[in-house]
């Protein structure tokens, strides 16, 4: 093989390999607040981190176990990126007598190219909805893969989208709802300022508290009070993430 022909086969190997890894996993933590289970779902990328367009996440649960979710928050409110994130609970016919139900959440993208919300190998939050507990037994959470009219994941590149595919392994919450809830005085609620300058937090005193940018980078850090203001003034536009304990929650620094 003559080198410049090998060193464009080279090339066009290593792009194809580029693209088959950007593959992706649905994701859940679950925590239980009283009666109702707060699901934060998410994407983690696997190999290859990449930015999020217009998609479609569907997962499905027994709705003999939790009633029908309520949007509480999410990453991808209305912006010059992103035209807001609506949920529906279609009821495919094919899921008759199976006892499953369907969740839905949807979002175009009408940014450029490269500003998409970046989904990381350690995993990016989407959403959090809230479940009406009915028993104790397990949601079974997992992921509805059917073509086209199932889960639909797309990058962010406007001009030619890329279908990206799931690993084909991606896991199940199968596990027995959480017995306890999470005392109210440990729950993290965060405000972000009108003016965006601020972040401010209400939690319990002196935890550790962090601010991830959406590559996985801590750009904040420091202990907690009742009240705490975080300022942002000099941090970039994007999705960041505010971690105290265990608790995670995204926000948009505009």
């Amino acid at each position: 093989m003559k080198p410049k022909i090998r060193n464009l086969f080279i090339l066009f190997a290593c792009l194809a390999n580029g693209l088959s890894a950007q593959t992706y996993c649905l994701t859940y933590k679950v925590a239980r607040v009283e009666n109702a289970l707060e699901v934060t779902f998410g994407l983690i990328a696997h190999n290859t981190p990449f930015k999020l367009g217009s998609s479609n996440l569907q997962f499905k649960y027994k709705s003999s176990v939790v009633g029908s979710p309520v949007l509480m928050r999410n990453a991808l409110a209305a912006t010059s990126k992103y035209n807001g994130i609506s949920l529906t609970t279609p009821t495919p016919f094919r899921f008759a007598g199976t006892g499953d139900s369907l969740v839905s959440l949807n979002f175009n993208f009408i940014g450029s190219v490269g500003t998409g919300l970046p989904i990381t190998l350690t995993g990016t939050d989407i959403a959090v909805l809230r479940f009406q507990i009915k028993n104790g037994l397990s949601p079974l959470f997992r992921p509805y893969d059917h073509g086209t009219s199932g889960t639909v994941v797309y990058n962010d590149d406007s001009n030619q989208p890329i279908l990206l595919q799931t690993t084909g392994q991606c896991p199940i919450y199968d596990v027995l709802l959480p017995t306890e809830s999470l005392p109210e005085s440990n729950r993290l609620k965060v405000y972000p300022n009108p003016a965006n300058d601020f972040l401010n937090l209400e939690t319990i005193d002196n935890q550790d508290f962090r601010i991830i940018n959406g590559i996985g980078q801590m750009v904040r850090k420091g202990k907690t009070q009742s009240h705490t203001a975080i300022v942002l003034s000099d941090l970039p536009t994007g999705i960041y993430r505010v971690q105290v304990g265990h608790e995670s929650i995204p926000f948009v620094k505009q």
